[in-house]
């Protein structure tokens, strides 16, 4: 794990999660901007402090070490990876396509003044993320518009307008063709909204979202992360918040080649206590969750849940403390 702060990156064995051990740190340059940003390319960690990009080598993790720097006009200030070799970074209402695959000499590949296109009236690029060809850009206007603008990057040399989506977005996520986005809204309220982003822009459509409460404060540290079907959701004030898209919840029903659209669950006839393996297929990615049901209708407990990835997988169950009956599941 690659943490940046107190003007260093220190480099963290977390193989054991309740002791990790710190292998290696390296000064990456004063915090005068205010801004910090790390990201993972090709091996190497790209910090951004003191508004320039720094490339950390890390192939040995007890002394890694700052091999090269991009600064640009200044002020750089977020750095997002666009493939093995490219990433963008912005900063001054300037956005720079920056070739990384030289760590030791990061080059400028193009550059574009936002300040420029947009007639002067563009405060900031608050921030930038990055998906598939596309870049989105959370902009601030005079009077304190907030827009979200996305581009097609396909061609680095020729960024092409595709649409405005909308308001303030403190953070997006991606995993496959789904997207999660941490929206501010008014009285500091938060909320998370979920896309369905495969396919063209023309095809993108919302699918669901979430208003979890109030921040205590704007702005916020807040930040989100999408991975295994989850989305984890981080606040300074609300800590650490775990949701699931309830769309992909999948049907069950009990073992048939017919029909393969549905979870099927291959259990033992008699159940005996203590832990009992039991075959789960799964059509698709989703949430399993299994509940204990007595003759009543009445729910006794949940056995398990989890996320399942598509296909076949044998789970354990504990039956421990289970009187003699018959059981729904």
């Amino acid at each position: 794990v690659y943490v940046a702060g107190n003007d260093s990156l220190r480099v963290y064995d977390v193989s054991d999660v309740g002791h990790p051990v710190m292998l290696g740190e390296c000064y990456v340059g004063h915090w005068s901007w205010g801004h910090v940003d790390l990201e993972l390319c090709s091996g190497e960690v790209l910090v951004v402090v003191g508004g320039k990009l720094r490339v950390v080598d890390v192939s040995d993790p007890g002394d890694p070490s700052v091999v090269g720097e991009f600064e640009g006009h200044g002020g750089i200030v977020g750095v997002e990876v666009r493939d093995d070799s490219l990433v963008y970074l912005w900063g001054d209402n300037y956005l720079y396509v920056v070739d990384v695959s030289d760590g030791y000499n990061p080059e400028e590949v193009v550059e574009y003044d936002l300040d420029e296109m947009f007639g002067g009236q563009l405060l900031y690029l608050w921030n930038l993320w990055a998906f598939r060809d596309y870049i989105f850009l959370y902009l601030i206007f005079e009077g304190n518009w907030c827009w979200m603008y996305l581009y097609d990057m396909s061609d680095v040399y020729n960024m092409q307008y595709v649409d405005v989506l909308g308001g303030p977005a403190e953070d997006m996520a991606f995993e496959g063709g789904r997207a999660c986005v941490l929206n501010w809204a008014q009285a500091y309220s938060g909320n998370i909204t979920v896309y369905d982003f495969s396919g063209d822009p023309d095809s993108w459509s919302y699918l669901g979202g979430y208003w979890f409460g109030s921040y205590a404060t704007w702005p916020d540290n807040v930040c989100c992360e999408y991975g295994g079907g989850l989305m984890y959701v981080v606040t300074w004030s609300r800590g650490l918040l775990v949701f699931h898209y309830l769309g992909d919840t999948v049907g069950v029903r009990e073992g048939s080649e017919g029909n393969r659209r549905n979870l099927e669950l291959k259990v033992p006839s008699l159940l005996r206590g203590g832990s009992v393996p039991m075959d789960l297929s799964v059509p698709r990615d989703g949430v399993v969750k299994l509940e204990l049901y007595d003759v009543s209708g009445r729910r006794v407990r949940e056995l398990w849940r989890g996320y399942v990835n598509k296909g076949n997988r044998r789970i354990e169950v504990d039956l421990r403390g289970l009187g003699s009956g018959v059981y729904f599941l």
